[in-house]
């Protein structure tokens, strides 16, 4: 069986006719890194087109050959931790949109949240297993070596959250309280406010800005967390965010991490059915208008995408698109920006 492009040997895209037990054979046995990864893209990108393109009539069940080579690489500790945390995370919803002729968003959030739920359930104790072996109590260092642990643990606590067990909420909130170092604090952090876990997620966010409130750029993390949380609520919770006193309107960082990271990495929300995302960023783009044309018109980006989706959100994104062409006095920045998408 051929294992192509080893050691990442060529900058391209290789098309070739791999069948499910050949990828599932890579991911398994192929002594390469980017190979074996590169592989279990490709057969987890694979299985959730087939059901996106049938949602939501055909639902995503994966199957236990995949669960079963996962389960054989959790096991194997002579394997590089980096590599396997890597290997383990999701395509996600941005690539599944990309490789998409038309985006369908809640297809994608469906049935990569099917997937998720999916492995975390059948590997729960394989996860627990491997959370505990990398919850080291070693004194923190920035080496190699304990930022792929670090990865790789995070990896395996998000996995367990995924399960909805409170459990695993008291575990990532003991994390959270005890943690060293910034990466798991803030992994912690993010994880449980993208979970069910909503209590255990808001005392969360209470301790962090008590904490870091005098850190701006420690700060923006906290806004961007809440910002990407694709729970129900996300606008309400997006709105009264904007009335924090820590969140100034005048501060590009600020708006990006709050404004920019909703358009653009909370899909399932931003593109909601009845256009609410699309109108809220609408308004913010008048208002920064005259402000900050340049932040404005970066921040219009995701509605300039507006051909990639089904119509009834086309029909949405185009007209904010057109209110804003409409606006007497629209700075040059935002007029170039929304004049060539609409053209």
């Amino acid at each position: 069986m051929p294992a192509l492009l080893r050691g990442f040997s060529a900058p391209v895209k290789l098309s070739f006719d791999y069948t499910d037990e050949q990828l599932l054979h890579l991911v398994r046995h192929d002594t390469d890194g980017f190979n074996r990864w590169e592989a279990a893209q490709r057969y987890l990108v694979k299985l959730m087109q087939a059901a996106i393109t049938g949602h939501p009539h055909q639902t995503l069940k994966l199957p236990e050959q995949l669960v079963a080579s996962w389960r054989e690489l959790m096991a194997d500790t002579s394997l590089d931790t980096a590599m396997l945390a890597k290997l383990f995370t999701l395509p996600s919803e941005a690539y599944l949109s990309e490789l998409a002729e038309v985006i369908e968003v809640e297809a994608i959030h469906e049935v990569r949240k099917s997937a998720r739920l999916q492995l975390a359930k059948a590997l729960e104790s394989e996860w627990l297993d491997l959370y505990n072996r990398l919850a080291v109590d070693a004194e923190y260092q920035p080496t190699a070596e304990q930022i792929a642990d670090r990865s790789l643990k995070n990896l395996a606590l998000g996995y367990l959250l995924a399960t909805g067990k409170p459990v695993y909420a008291e575990l990532a909130m003991q994390q959270f309280e005890q943690a060293d170092n910034m990466t798991d604090e803030q992994s912690a952090l993010m994880m449980l406010v993208h979970s069910e876990h909503r209590d255990a997620a808001q005392t969360a966010l209470n301790e962090y800005r008590e904490r870091w409130q005098d850190q701006a750029l420690v700060m923006n993390s906290w806004f961007s967390i809440q910002a990407g949380d694709s729970n129900p609520g996300a606008l309400e919770r997006i709105k009264q965010l904007e009335l924090d006193p820590l969140f100034d309107p005048k501060n590009p960082n600020k708006l990006r991490s709050l404004i920019g990271v909703f358009a653009g990495a909370n899909p399932i929300q931003f593109h909601a059915e009845d256009g609410s995302g699309y109108e809220y960023l609408g308004n913010w783009i008048i208002r920064l208008n005259e402000q900050n044309p340049q932040v404005a018109s970066r921040l219009l980006t995701p509605l300039t995408r507006w051909r990639r989706y089904p119509e009834a959100k086309q029909i949405k994104m185009r007209e904010q698109l057109q209110r804003l062409i409409a606006e007497p006095n629209l700075s040059p920045d935002v007029y170039e920006v929304v004049s060539k998408s609409l053209a």
